[in-house]
């Protein structure tokens, strides 16, 4: 069941690129409507963000004339023989109920990107505009770190590696008479995936049982919580279900995520860190130690298809118990 009568919040954060105390009421403000809206949704957008509009619209045109070409001129552009990681072009399988085709990139200067060599400016426009989105989702970060109540800088502190994140080049196809998934309904498993998309929509957020539509703003970008974020926060904030569904009438939908995974040696610890509450009591918390290194499950990630990195068939709670509240308290 679809339903337009609920909106994913777009917020804005030119206040957080202003100094000075007349900007600060507009921060906290700001900061209580993302709170909200990572309880509730576990998605927003956001505009004047920090990357510059010109260079989105760049990257969405490179990559309509990329996914143009004909296979076999994409096909130069697939993964290296033997990579460890699949960068460059893939196309999912025929058999695949997700339909779409895509080129992944890691950090700019990683070895294992391959890019078109006959497409003028089309790796430095996606490089650099990898290192903008990489700024922004610094902030967001420091940003949802206040909303959590955590120390200054914690969460950058325990999570700094971006040298795994990676950014995807997505071409969905059109929706035919008898099917119409793009990407099947999933949760993320990494910490905070973003997103710019063109017009054409078909993004949704599973809400209450009814499916929101994540509707185009021209110039923004989409905020999606991962797992790790929900475990880390004691499931104060989630990570949403969401799909993507193909658009009648021929059109095809552009649109680039950049994905963050947690650095390379990370546990969850599952410190009191994170569980504690405003008033500063400490809470249980409802994960216990996630002891698998990050780089094992990249491993496993990417053994397969981005079937398996987008649509979350792998995910940090299959490592995760989620323990029964301590309720010791409350019978006494």
């Amino acid at each position: 069941m679809s339903s337009k009568t609920s909106i994913i919040p777009t917020i804005d954060l030119s206040h957080f690129y202003n100094e000075g105390d007349d900007h600060q009421d507009a921060k906290k403000k700001t900061k209580e409507i993302i709170h909200q809206a990572c309880t509730e949704y576990g998605f927003f957008q956001i505009v004047n963000h920090g990357v510059p509009l010109g260079l989105m619209s760049q990257a969405l045109e490179l990559s309509k004339a990329f996914f143009e070409y004909p296979e076999e001129e994409k096909r130069k552009s697939s993964p290296a023989s033997g990579a460890p990681l699949p960068a460059g072009y893939s196309r999912q399988p025929e058999h695949s109920a997700d339909k779409n085709e895509y080129l992944l990139m890691f950090p700019p200067g990683s070895s294992f990107n391959v890019y078109p060599s006959n497409l003028s400016g089309f790796r430095e426009i996606l490089e650099e505009t990898f290192s903008h989105l990489t700024k922004t989702g610094l902030l967001v970060e420091k940003i949802l770190n206040d909303c959590l109540g955590l120390p200054p800088n914690f969460l950058h502190e325990y999570n700094h590696d971006r040298s795994w994140d990676f950014m995807v080049a997505l071409r969905y196809f059109p929706a035919t008479n008898t099917e119409n998934t793009g990407i099947s309904e999933h949760q993320d498993g990494n910490c905070i995936t973003f997103v710019f998309q063109d017009e054409v929509g078909g993004l949704e957020v599973l809400k209450d049982g009814i499916w929101i539509p994540v509707i185009p703003t021209e110039g923004s970008l989409i905020v999606n919580l991962g797992d790790v974020i929900q475990v880390l926060s004691n499931n104060k904030y989630k990570s949403a279900t969401h799909r993507v569904v193909r658009q009648q009438g021929g059109r095809n939908r552009h649109s680039f995520p950049i994905v963050w995974l947690p650095k390379m040696n990370f546990v969850s610890t599952n410190s009191t860190r994170f569980v504690i509450t405003s008033d500063g009591e400490e809470e249980s918390p409802l994960f216990v130690e996630l002891g698998l290194l990050v780089m094992e499950i990249v491993q496993i990630l990417f053994k397969s298809h981005l079937v398996s990195l987008m649509r979350g068939s792998f995910r940090f709670s299959q490592f995760i118990d989620v323990k029964e509240p301590n309720t010791e308290k409350e019978e006494q």
